[in-house]
């Protein structure tokens, strides 16, 4: 910095300019950390980085969890619901419709996140969220009527549901509706253009090999005890046919899982042209993930809202159908019953947004399978060894598990199967290729250790 007498010679300008200098230069100084402390202020940070991924992994790990337990514990209560183990005096409710319109009434809880997400957080009106926010390009009147035939839809797929867990097992419906996956990318590649590769091929294979495997076991066991019990029974008297429900459940549960397939795709239909946002304040929340999981309960208390309010017409239309008695349960305990599994069904619907938001929808479809390992427990604990006649058990359920997984896997992660054959074959040639170029060195040291023995190639004795 110069003295007084250089700067009486100066220019003001670079006076001044020379001083605000020194005083930066003087000020960085200053707040320069020593080597100790950023060696301090690095190990901290990666302490509290490590913590926050244990944490995270921590609550990755909670929220698939509560998905699967919640995924089975519904199929127990609506199989509990239907046959009488879990409501009052062993009384059942077999009625699918009016269960399934019960509990998707419990939708509506998703506005509990919405509002304070969109009036506080956000700092916007309710009207302003669904409007700009979450209708997007699609609008809201457009937005509400899909959502009120994805509500349609999804009842008709909870009904055939119900009536699968009327005659088969928890557990072996869980195997059948991981053909959901298959379903959604036939749908995918027939309406939407997808690209259809090798590795969904294979994966479609495998997922119904693996299916098979957990199937037809019971399936041929029914037939079987069919006939040993018409062979001991009279000509004319009745059978218990053990088979015939066995298969309707079987068809009843594919149908399901068709029907979940159609659902999966109309909702990314429905989420695609609802994606740029028209409102330009609201691009400071899109493409977020908090933002994509209030998005999906957002969406879940519509339907939940458009079934309570039109989807009460299935009920009379399956009466005056003769397809289903409209009743309401018999006794005023039933009703408990009912509550419970609709915070279970939204429990479920919820911890699935939860998990997809944590991890990613690659991970909860490649962990949906392990649903079958816990309602083949759940299985039998509640119904013992009657659940193992319509089970498939030992190595075939196993097999069949690790199949579907294995299926699942190459049906969301879509690999490149012919790289990976090119690669192992390429491998494999360079493999010979050594073999080959190694084996006249090793022939030539082998002969030339026979003529230093004084053995002639031949195996003549030496002269």
């Amino acid at each position: 910095m110069p003295d007084r007498k250089e700067r009486k010679h100066q220019p003001p300008e670079l006076v001044v300019q020379s001083l605000l200098l020194h005083r930066s230069a003087a000020a960085a100084s200053a707040s320069a950390p020593s080597k100790e402390g950023k060696a301090a202020t690095t190990d901290t940070n990666h302490r509290r980085g490590g913590r926050r991924r244990r944490r995270r992994r921590l609550l990755q790990v909670l929220s698939l969890s509560a998905f699967l337990v919640s995924w089975v514990a519904n199929g127990e209560i609506l199989q509990g619901i239907s046959n009488g183990l879990l409501c009052p005096r062993s009384v059942p409710y077999d009625k699918p419709a009016a269960i399934t319109w019960f509990s998707y009434n419990y939708m509506l809880l998703g506005f509990a996140v919405v509002y304070p997400y969109a009036t506080r957080r956000r700092n916007w009106t309710m009207s302003f969220y669904v409007r700009c926010v979450w209708a997007g390009d699609l609008g809201p009147t457009k937005s509400i009527l899909a959502c009120a035939g994805i509500s349609f839809a999804l009842q008709v797929l909870n009904i055939f549901y119900i009536v699968g867990l009327g005659r088969i097992t928890v557990s072996l419906s869980n195997a059948i509706y991981q053909l959901q996956t298959v379903f959604t990318v036939g749908l995918s590649v027939c309406l939407l253009g997808d690209k259809f590769v090798r590795s969904e091929a294979v994966g479609m294979l495998v997922s119904v090999v693996g299916v098979a495997l957990i199937v037809l076991p019971p399936l041929l066991r029914g037939s079987e005890s069919n006939g040993d019990d018409e062979e001991k029974e009279a000509p004319d008297g009745p059978s218990s046919d053990s088979a015939g429900p066995m298969m309707v459940g079987t068809m009843a549960t594919l149908a399901s899982a068709a029907i979940g397939g159609a659902y999966l795709v109309s909702w990314r239909i429905f989420d695609e042209r609802r994606r740029r946002r028209r409102n330009p304040a609201a691009t400071t929340a899109v493409n977020t993930p908090l933002e994509g999981f209030v998005d999906t309960l957002m969406t879940l208390a519509a339907i939940g809202l458009c079934n309570l309010t039109v989807g009460w017409i299935t009920l009379p239309l399956l009466h005056w159908l003769g397809l289903e008695e409209f009743r309401l349960p018999p006794t005023p305990s039933h009703w408990w019953v009912l509550n419970w599994n609709g915070l279970v069904e939204f429990t479920f619907d919820a911890s699935c947004a939860v998990a997809i938001y944590m991890t990613s929808p690659v991970v909860v479809a490649i962990a949906s399978p392990l649903t079958i390992p816990l309602s083949l427990a759940a299985d039998r604990a509640l119904y013992g060894s009657a659940a193992a006649v319509e089970t498939a058990t030992g190595l075939s359920l196993w097999m069949g598990a690790a199949l579907i997984l294995f299926g699942v896997v190459l049906l969301e992660t879509k690999p490149d199967v012919t790289t990976y054959c090119l690669r192992w074959h390429q491998r494999r040639k360079e493999g010979a290729e050594c073999e080959i170029e190694e084996e006249p060195e090793h022939a030539s040291i082998a002969l030339g250790m026979l003529e230093d023995e004084g053995y002639m190639y031949g195996g003549v004795d030496p002269v």
